[in-house]
């Protein structure tokens, strides 16, 4: 299992993309125990790892927080000026960014192992603006 982990991470490198690895098994099969393992051997190539909770992979300002960055304001406006006299004035204006969950991720200067542990409570935690595509999705699946 950690040989084609490795292989999809190298891939992924290769690529300068990205994969998608799901762990499953019964339960006390050792899936969260292999989730840091894949965690470990990744730290060891320069890759960041960011345990992250469902709700991160949609709404950006969570995703912020997992990352550690918080929000970050962005300058849009910066201004200077010099009257008469010693009087010099000096302006900066910020705004908070609305990037999306992606344009976070795509951002990074690292590879970065997002992991998320009990992927089946995602079906609980789905926004209603996204129900409709899960449902989709999940309907699919059963299909499939």
């Amino acid at each position: 299992i950690l040989r084609d982990f490795i292989e999809l991470v190298d891939r992924a490198e290769e690529a300068d993309g990205g994969t998608t690895f799901l762990i499953q098994g019964a339960p006390g099969a050792g899936k969260t125990a292999l989730l840091y393992k894949c965690g470990e051997v990744v730290k060891g190539l320069g890759w960041k790892t960011v345990d992250v909770n469902p709700r991160a992979l949609w709404d950006s300002d969570e995703l912020l927080h997992s990352l550690g960055l918080g929000k970050r304001p962005a300058v849009t406006e910066a201004s200077a000026g010099v009257g008469a006299g010693p009087l010099v004035r000096a302006g900066v204006k910020s705004e908070l960014t609305g990037r999306t969950t992606l344009e976070i991720l795509r951002g990074g200067d690292e590879p970065l192992l997002l992991m998320l542990d009990e992927a089946q409570t995602l079906q609980k935690t789905v926004p209603p603006s996204a129900r409709s595509i899960w449902n989709r999705y999940g309907a699919a699946q059963r299909d499939s």
